[in-house]
């Protein structure tokens, strides 16, 4: 159980033709981000124990700092806390 990433960076170029310089080259630079998110658990109800709580713990802690990331986003704010949690740091 864990989160999964792809992050796919794609760039399309193009040649346009100047009368001054011949020909100029235009980039355009995209990303696109797949994310799988493993879901949030309620370890009371899970009965999880030992490495199986801890997991769901950092699964939990990992989910909500990118609630946190996404709504500093949403309110444009100044400081997005994207270091906080390594999916978040990732997704920047």
């Amino acid at each position: 159980r864990s989160h999964t990433i792809f992050k796919i960076k794609i760039e399309s170029r193009v040649k346009l033709s100047t009368k001054e310089n011949g020909s100029k080259r235009k980039v355009r630079v995209s990303c696109l981000n797949f994310v799988d998110l493993a879901g949030s658990e309620r370890i009371n109800q899970t009965g999880a124990q030992g490495s199986r709580a801890a997991e769901g713990m950092a699964i939990n802690k990992s989910l909500m700092f990118l609630g946190v990331v996404i709504r500093a986003l949403a309110d444009k704010q100044k400081h997005v806390p994207f270091r906080d949690s390594t999916l978040t740091r990732i997704l920047q």
